[in-house]
């Protein structure tokens, strides 16, 4: 069976695998490793666990990664952490030959009609994949919720695209 992959690359990202059906086939949190910096904590995407969990789902059929512009609130150091983990992101991927597109938040939101706030991905990923609502946790789980829209997106897509090319 072929998969769709939606990725959320932050560090409390996630990685969302759905069935070409529209099927939410497995989600995993953003691995990552945790390292000190100073007296405090940073974690970095760890590639090997990525890479791993992206293994256990092929073929995939196209992987669909957000990608966003940094904004000067955003910390130097949370900037590399992003730029980071979207670096590791893409190398899994080309080295395993799965396809990318990348999707900035404010397109597959826009597309999806995503509410503003706080629990907006998870009211739209619960309305238009209830099946899948037992992966996604109450509170704090925004990267599960945006993984699995990435690739709702991704799907819609990718299906639209091979339509049109018929």
């Amino acid at each position: 069976m072929s998969v769709i992959v939606g990725i959320d690359p932050g560090v409390s990202g996630a990685i969302a695998i759905l069935s070409t059906d529209y099927q939410v086939v497995h989600i995993y949190d953003m691995p990552s490793i945790e390292f000190k910096v100073g007296s405090g904590k940073r974690h970095w995407a760890d590639e090997q666990r990525i890479f791993l969990a992206l293994a256990d789902h092929m073929p995939i059929s196209h992987a669909f990664l957000e990608e966003f512009a940094p904004r000067a609130p955003n910390g130097r150091l949370s900037i590399a952490v992003m730029f980071h983990s979207i670096g590791m992101v893409r190398g899994v991927l080309a080295a395993m030959g799965v396809p990318r597109t990348s999707v900035s938040p404010q397109v597959w939101q826009k597309d999806l009609r995503v509410q503003k706030g706080k629990d907006g991905a998870h009211a739209r990923a619960r309305e238009l994949m209830p099946k899948g609502a037992g992966m996604w946790f109450p509170d704090g789980d925004h990267g599960r919720s945006d993984a699995t829209l990435i690739a709702y997106w991704g799907l819609r897509e990718f299906q639209r695209i091979a339509e049109a090319a018929v």
